[in-house]
């Protein structure tokens, strides 16, 4: 037999020739099948810092930033989501802003209506 690329006189069942090193046809039942080197890449998420900032300043809101914090939050969460992060932080980031920005409403609501009655009466 010769070899496919350089002519070379090569024995019947070999694989590759020896002087070229060309493959000489269909895979043999004693070779195993060539192994690629294949790089698979996790997908990460966008914005994934929006999120966590998000998620930080509505727990900070609803404790020592009051309706800044909440505010912030709720803007880092809605961009963080027009960005394309669908997972958890973000929407947590999004209920906890919700959340402290309605507190604080009702905390400054009851404050204005007490002085308003202190007035009254």
């Amino acid at each position: 037999m010769f070899c496919k690329n350089c002519s070379a006189s090569i024995q019947e069942d070999a694989a590759f020739c020896p002087k070229c090193g060309t493959a000489q046809g269909a895979h043999h039942p004693h070779m195993p099948p060539p192994v690629y080197n294949v790089v698979i890449q996790r997908e990460i998420p966008p914005a994934n810092g929006l999120a966590t900032a998000s998620m930080i300043m509505g727990i900070l809101a609803l404790t020592i930033l009051g309706p800044i914090g909440g505010i912030l939050g709720f803007i880092f969460a809605l961009r963080a989501k027009s960005l394309g992060n669908r997972g958890g932080k973000a929407t947590a980031g999004l209920i906890m802003s919700i959340i402290s920005l309605v507190f604080w409403l009702l905390v400054v609501g009851v404050f204005i209506f007490g002085i308003v009655l202190t007035r009254i009466y």
